[in-house]
Parts: C-alpha cells; structure tokens; sequence
C-alpha cells in the first residue's frame, strides 16, 4: 500500500518575531532569522493546492506569522487554495490584522502563559501587552460575530511551576472569548533555571513488550520515581513483563510516537528547507536532566530546488518517517544517562541521525496545536 501523502503541512513564514519573551524556546534556536522568499510562497501554496492529501495549511514556527510583510498576500492564497488555514500568534498585531483574519482564517491560535493580570511572575507579553491582546481578542470575538465570520478562536497555554496555579481559571478564560480549543503545554526548558520550572521530570512510557513469563503476577501502587525507588522502577519497566502499575501494564512503548510523524504532517522553514516535525525546524540548545544538549536541525530538502512532492517522496524522508513510526530509539527520557544525551546525532541503539529517544515533543511533554 502506498504511504499517505502530507496531510498538514506548517509553514513558516517568518523566523523573525515583533516580541523578546524570556521563556520563548526560539531564544534557544540558534540560528539567524529572516522571512520567507514571497515567489517561494507562492510557488509552494500553487503546489498545495494540487496535493490531493493536503487537509490543513499552519501558519507557525519559531517567528510571528502576522509579522511577516506579506501577511494578507499569504492568507488570501491559503485561503484560494481550499484547506483549512490555521494561523498561531503572540496577539499583539491583532487589531492591524483583524480583516484578513476574518476573511482568510479557519482558526486563529494565541498563545499565552499568563491569563490573569499581576499573577504570573513573568510572562510573555508583560502587563500593559496582555490587556492589549485580551483587548483585541475580545474585539475581534465580537467582529466576528457582527460578520458572522466562521472563525475559530483558540489558545495554546504554556504552564509552568509559575503559572500552574491558572490551569484552575482557564475554562472561565475560555468561556469569556469563546474559545473553540485550548491545547496546553509544558515549557521547553532552555536553560538550568527553566528546567527547574518544568512541571515534568522523567517520562514512564518505555516498558518492554512481550507476554508475561511463568510465575506469579505482581501489581505495583502508584510510585514517584525518586531517589528510594528509582533504580528499583527502571529495572521493573526493562524486564519484567509480570508486573503492572494499579492493575495496569506499564504503558506499552508502541505508545510511543510523534504525532507530527503519525498525522503526516511536514514543515516548510522560512528559508525553503523542508523538515519533518518542530523539533526539527531549527538547531537549538535545551535542557533535560541538568544536561545541555545541542540539537541540530534536519532538512530533507529545500523547495527552491525540488518540489515538496519530490521531497517528502524522496527515500531518506519516506526512511526517517518508517523509523519513527516504529520508534526504536533509546529511552533517553527515561534514563538519561551517558553523554550520547548532548545532541540528537545518535544513541546507544545504534539508530542513525537523528534519534528521537530525548524529543520531548514525542513522549508527550511539548504539544504544539
């Protein structure tokens, strides 16, 4: 059976962005910015709108969309094309871009870390600019609602130890501007200090497979993996198909999976090159267990020289999404051991850059709408 073709595909248009926010994970990518090529964009809606597969067009990345000079040029072709267009943005350039918004989007996404005023120690906007956004946020609720314009209205909420406290108060938020998704999403952790605002340590989805062997079947409570109990856990999800958590298996690690991968999804970075998922759009620097890891980029090609069919057709992309859909790699998030954990270039399965044992988009911990 052929492999699908791309059902989603983000673009991004702009690395650039018109904020500086401290905890933004684009201060950790560590390349330089620019927009997009408008020929090139262009050249790449023509070509999505003949692509049969093709369901969704994403306006994101690490650069605010609604900054990028051709902004209603991008949407208006999106729009031509038939898809669903969906757009992320800080909110702040909301009120200049509110008619195209309204004529060209299927569903705007904001994203916020704050969602109450003077409670966040820090937060992405400051004060003044999240009364501003919220201002025009409701604004544009009600201009919709004047048109009668089908467009959705959604917010992608990184929580943190510092704004956990909100979670309680977001239905309310979303009641308010009538918000027709929420995603929430840990902090990607850039440096030691924001590591130590994750809400997240290490992940419990590598248990190994196989039937229960002869002999007694043990049920375990709920533990926290902590100093007392960890070597004791790890070895139990390693060996011992016997045991299970409540009644429960260990979660199975065919569970394991990028979802960016299993929805055939693919990312259009604003210099053409053509990636397989988020963690993958630009070479960055994170944190995960008081490790520095540097992480380069993976580009399977560049659409100022070969169609995005071509491309995602091509044997070392059709490759890379066959591996990691079976997702052989090492259990980095789990473990984190041994210094294959600085960078994404291999791991101690012997799988081939780049590995995705440590991609915290995969095991759940990052979610991007």
């Amino acid at each position: 059976m052929p492999e699908a073709g791309i059902e989603k595909l983000y673009i991004e248009p702009t690395s650039r962005c018109n904020l500086r926010c401290e905890n933004c994970f684009r201060l950790g990518w560590d390349e330089t910015t620019g927009d997009m090529d408008m020929d090139l964009l262009r050249t790449v809606l023509a070509e999505a709108k003949k692509l049969p597969s093709l369901r969704v067009i994403f306006f994101g990345g690490i650069g605010e969309p609604l900054f990028y000079p051709g902004r209603a040029e991008m949407l208006a072709l999106a729009k031509a094309s038939g898809r669903r267009v969906e757009v992320i943005s800080n909110g702040v350039l909301l009120g200049q871009a509110q008619d195209i918004l309204l004529r060209y989007v299927d569903c705007l996404w904001i994203s916020f870390d704050n969602i109450i005023p003077g409670d966040a120690k820090t937060t992405s906007h400051g004060e003044a600019r999240l009364d501003e956004v919220t201002a025009a946020l409701r604004e544009l609720g009600r201009e919709r609602e004047r048109r009668g314009s089908p467009l959705e209205l959604a917010v992608n909420f990184v929580v943190s130890r510092q704004n956990a406290n909100q979670l309680a108060q977001i239905e309310k938020f979303a009641d308010i501007y009538s918000l027709a998704r929420i995603n929430i999403s840990n902090l990607l952790p850039r440096t030691p200090e924001f590591q130590s605002q994750a809400l997240f340590t290490r992940s419990l989805d590598y248990a190994r497979e196989g039937a229960p062997a002869a002999g007694p079947r043990f049920t375990l409570p709920h533990l926290d993996i902590a100093y007392a109990t960890e070597d004791m856990i790890y070895k139990l999800l390693f060996g011992y198909p016997n045991y299970s958590l409540t009644g429960e298996h260990f979660p199975d690690s065919r569970k394991r999976r990028c979802r960016f991968i299993a929805e055939n999804n693919a990312f259009l970075r604003w210099d053409g090159e053509v990636c397989p998922c988020m963690a993958l759009l630009h070479s960055a620097t994170t944190w995960l267990f008081q490790t520095e890891r540097h992480l380069p980029y993976c580009s399977f090609g560049n659409l100022k020289t070969h169609s995005l069919a071509e491309i995602w057709d091509s044997k070392p992309y059709a490759d890379f999404r066959a591996r990691v859909r079976d997702f052989p790699f090492s259990p980095c998030t789990l473990c984190g051991g041994c210094d294959l954990l600085e960078s994404n270039r291999e791991d101690c399965m012997g799988n081939p850059w780049p590995v995705c044992g440590g991609c915290l988009w995969a095991h759940g911990f990052i979610s991007c709408p």
